[in-house]
């Protein structure tokens, strides 16, 4: 009778928790959390410490190839890159209090997707570094994603719509992999405005649910605010972060 309890035992599947690494995840780490609370394995790769891990920066060689080992281990890479550099918004034209906010492009379509000429001109040196160190960060994400992509596993990419990321060659050439878009509206997703947000990766689950925007929207929604103290406030600032709604969706079709 041990014997055949000892068989049986051996012949019981073990359970392994699935496991996520998430590049970029931001300082809260909301998509991870979600992860988590569904069962997941999750580490995480900053520029700053998260719920998860402590404080690492990924412009660190060292820092790199801990997560390139983490990620090749991983069910799913998520690289949800910071698009300080890579937003559309530096080229809106500001109204009322927010005029004297000194903003500039620093990209433009096509050739120009890595940075404008201009950056490479005197008193442009800060905002040549913060350009050149977002593309080093984004190449090397991009790579990661490959790898994912060609070893069959999960890889996904998060930006705004109207990203330059999308520009990058690589980020292209994962279309040209199998993988798709799911482009979704944030107020879609309990978001207060309709931000056009798109993941790409090769996991079609994410894309079953459409999030289109059936609302209606304050005109001036994205209209900058004065507060009280004199600060003027972006509402861009409030849609940096995933809604819980969206990261939970994402997390429970990740678990499909």
């Amino acid at each position: 009778m041990v014997e055949e309890s000892a068989q049986e035992a051996a012949q019981e599947p073990t359970f392994e928790f699935p496991t996520a690494v998430g590049l970029m995840s931001g300082v809260n780490a909301p998509l991870e959390l979600a992860l988590a609370w569904c069962g997941w394995k999750v580490r995480t790769y900053e520029l700053h410490g998260t719920p998860f891990d402590p404080p690492s920066d990924l412009r660190d060689p060292e820092v790199r190839k801990r997560a390139e080992a983490d990620v090749e281990l991983a069910d799913v890479c998520t690289f949800q890159m910071d698009c300080s550099s890579l937003s559309r918004a530096r080229e809106v034209k500001l109204q009322g209090p927010a005029k004297r906010i000194k903003s500039r492009p620093v990209r433009g379509d096509g050739l120009h997707a890595r940075g404008l000429p201009r950056l490479h001109e005197k008193g442009a040196e800060k905002e040549l570094e913060m350009v050149t160190e977002a593309n080093d960060l984004l190449d090397w994400g991009l790579e990661q994603l490959h790898k994912k992509v060609d070893a069959k596993d999960g890889g996904l990419l998060e930006q705004p719509r109207g990203s330059y990321a999308w520009q990058f060659k690589r980020a292209q050439e994962l279309l040209d992999k199998g993988c798709t878009d799911y482009d979704h509206m944030a107020c879609a997703h309990g978001g207060a405005r309709a931000k056009k947000q798109r993941w790409r990766g090769n996991i079609p689950e994410v894309g079953a649910r459409r999030a289109d925007c059936h609302h209606v929207h304050s005109a001036d929604e994205w209209q900058p605010e004065r507060l009280p103290d004199g600060e003027v406030k972006l509402q861009s600032r409030e849609e940096q972060e995933y809604t819980a709604h969206h990261v939970f969706y994402m997390a429970v079709q990740l678990s499909i």
